[in-house]
């Protein structure tokens, strides 16, 4: 199916941040128009490349992305350093080389990169959407095109000048024109408009969308947004607000820092004011229990065929210490003879205390996303001498920290990206054995492949166990698989 305006449900209600009445279905198309209007007018043609400039998702970017699809062109949903962009200040940023493009996209094209820019939007207290996060903005808007392209720019502010009837372009569009180049350090994806469409369609029902009121925060260049909730919300969710709300980022300029801390609290006060019931793109230091964030994990930013496992913090699941989950811990401890284990992944320390009550050394590492975790962590301490703990990620870890280790147990980012840190961290200290959880097709199906993927370790058991969702009391089986070092 092609990526265009009948995707969208007709019921909508899109709540732009700062806007006094939502958009419906109708208004939405007239900004679509305008942005064709727009993008022709200025020489665009089949298959034109279109950079986004913008923060968060509000409707005129949404008018854009589906412009895009709607005159079968593409755009990029990646930072846009990796387009060799030489910014204001004349540096070059960028982790992919020129070689990595084809012809038709990279260096050797000579098309013009169409960039629409929100950067010159103010914001408040004199300040402009571009001087956000260091003027990171501002370097982008006023950058030369990739690979010393022509830019041909247009401003969002310009866009309402345009026509308000639609318009179709001169060529035909089909739902395998190319929709989007997706990029990271030496890989370039062609993604089509039916790949966008279906993996959205699919992450209706992994999200729940249908009939929801949804708060999205972050720009379509945050995770995979667009395909995993921007789109499949507007084409099943009731209401849609932009609620703009930066990370934990120390900008240097101190007025900038007030007004996203500012930001950040509005936001929040304006979701739990609107009855919002799912919120998008919030990192858990800033969550509260008042409202119920999407996270997600099992989804691979480079693979449009993967798709994610919804993950709501509220209710994640841990082990049950059961006579059942008790055999299997002394089964392991006695097969791999480990008296000192390394755990990446305390959450509320019931494996821990499985494995001191069993009188092996534990030391814990977890980010501490939850202030019940920390204080889990002290409590465990304060009783066991043999446990010992860092609040910390284990991205920061260094092997050579650490030495006498009998076993890693992994149990922390279930995300590709977390799951391989840690295996490579285990196997960077070589470990004799990794003891790795949630080895189950229910729950992360991508732990089966990166487990079964290790060349330096084999599957020497695999133990079915007792566990519990979060706050429940209902027994869950789960898995968890013994490797030892080859």
């Amino acid at each position: 199916m092609k990526l265009d305006r009948t995707l969208i449900n007709k019921g909508i209600g899109y709540i732009g941040f700062g806007l006094d009445q939502p958009l419906n279905y109708e208004d939405l198309c007239v900004r679509i128009n305008r942005v064709k209007h727009a993008l022709l007018e200025k020489g665009i043609e089949k298959d034109g490349f279109v950079v986004i400039n913008n923060l968060s998702p509000n409707p005129d970017t949404i008018a854009i992305l589906f412009a895009v699809a709607e005159l079968g062109c593409h755009t990029q949903f990646m930072p846009d350093e990796v387009w060799g962009h030489v910014d204001s200040d004349g540096h070059t940023d960028g982790f992919l080389d020129p070689s990595d493009y084809s012809n038709e996209y990279g260096p050797e094209s000579t098309r013009p990169e169409f960039r629409c820019s929100d950067m010159l939007t103010p914001i408040a207290q004199g300040f402009l959407k571009g001087d956000a996060f260091g003027g990171v903005g501002n370097k982008y808007h006023y950058a030369t095109g990739s690979f010393g392209r022509e830019v041909i720019l247009t401003n969002y502010s310009e866009f309402e000048t345009y026509p308000d009837h639609d318009i179709d372009p001169p060529w035909e569009v089909t739902e395998d024109s190319l929709f989007l180049l997706q990029g990271t350090s030496g890989q370039l994806n062609y993604v089509t408009q039916k790949q966008i469409v279906d993996k959205a369609r699919d992450c209706i029902d992994i999200f729940g969308y249908t009939g929801k009121k949804v708060a999205i925060t972050k720009s379509q260049h945050h995770r995979n947004s667009f395909e995993l909730c921007i789109l499949p919300a507007l084409m099943s969710a009731r209401r849609i607000f932009e609620i703009p709300m930066t990370d934990s980022y120390l900008d240097t300029n101190e007025g900038i820092k007030m007004l996203t801390d500012r930001l950040r609290r509005t936001g929040t006060l304006l979701m739990k004011r609107n009855g919002v019931d799912l919120v998008w793109g919030v990192e858990r230091g800033q969550q509260t229990e008042s409202l119920t964030y999407l996270d997600y994990q099992g989804n691979d930013y480079m693979d449009i065929t993967s798709r994610p496992v919804r993950i709501n913090p509220n209710h994640e699941g841990h082990i049950s210490p059961t006579n059942k989950t008790r055999e299997v811990f002394r089964s392991i401890l006695q097969l791999t003879g480990a008296e000192s284990v390394f755990e990446i992944g305390f959450n509320q320390g019931h494996s821990s205390r499985l494995f001191l009550e069993l009188g092996a050394k534990v030391h814990s590492v977890d980010i501490g996303y939850y202030q019940s975790t920390k204080n889990k962590m002290k409590e465990v301490a304060e009783e066991w001498a043999m446990f010992t703990y860092e609040l910390r990620d284990s991205k920061t870890l260094f092997p050579s920290d650490y030495d006498n280790i009998g076993m890693v147990f992994i149990d922390g980012d279930h995300s590709v990206e977390g799951v391989v840190n840690d295996i490579n961290f285990a196997n960077d200290m070589k470990v004799p054995y990794i003891l790795v959880d949630d080895y189950h097709p229910k729950w992360f199906s991508h732990i089966i492949n990166l487990v079964d993927s290790v060349n330096t370790y084999k599957i020497v058991a695999s133990y079915g166990y007792d566990a519990q969702e979060r706050g429940g009391t209902d027994l869950i089986p789960n898995t968890m698989v013994l490797l030892k070092r080859c």
